[in-house]
């Protein structure tokens, strides 16, 4: 699909996940993941990227950052 492949190919879940990450927008990601998932786009990377950003926001909510 031309949709799935825009958001892989413009790094979107990069974007939501990435040093400018905000509560609101990761909130709202549910639906691009799904549809990700559903078109079966969601590579290892996208994983590890979500996986270091919940790591991130975990830390800095543990230190008071």
């Amino acid at each position: 699909m031309l949709l799935a492949e825009w958001l892989v190919t413009n790094r979107i879940i990069e974007h939501i996940f990435g040093p400018n990450l905000h509560n609101e927008l990761v909130k709202q990601s549910q639906i691009v993941l799904n549809f990700l998932a559903n078109e079966e786009k969601i590579t290892v990377e996208h994983i590890d990227t979500m996986w270091s950003a919940a790591m991130v926001r975990e830390m800095g909510f543990f230190f008071g950052v």
